[in-house]
């Protein structure tokens, strides 16, 4: 081999090798996107899932609240509908005195 075929020969080789390390460098540049990306949306998920964790303790807490307030409401119903049943019966009473005994309760 000639020394001109040599030497066109490694040109040859170190264009290509210059194409290989701009084609390198073009990937490595989009991996670096694909991580920044990548990076962005782990970040949003944990900020989401964040979020939704306090989503939860805050649902959990009203519906610790609505569980109470039904409770408290449902006691005070009952001693509603008891107090109803008690002035019901007096008022049956006072209207049995008032007709002599005649009135059904």
């Amino acid at each position: 081999m000639t020394s001109r075929k040599l030497l066109a020969e490694i040109k040859e080789l170190r264009l290509e090798g210059r194409e290989h390390q701009r084609r390198a460098d073009e990937l490595i540049d989009e991996i670096r996107e694909e991580v920044r990306l990548t990076r962005e949306e782990v970040q949003l998920t944990r900020e989401e899932v964040q979020l939704t964790r306090e989503e939860i303790r805050l649902n959990r807490e009203v519906i610790r609240r609505n569980e109470l307030a039904f409770r408290q409401g449902a006691t005070a119903l009952g001693e509603l509908i008891g107090e109803i049943r008690a002035q019901t019966q007096a008022i049956f009473k006072l209207i049995d005195r008032l007709d002599g005994g005649a009135a059904t309760a």
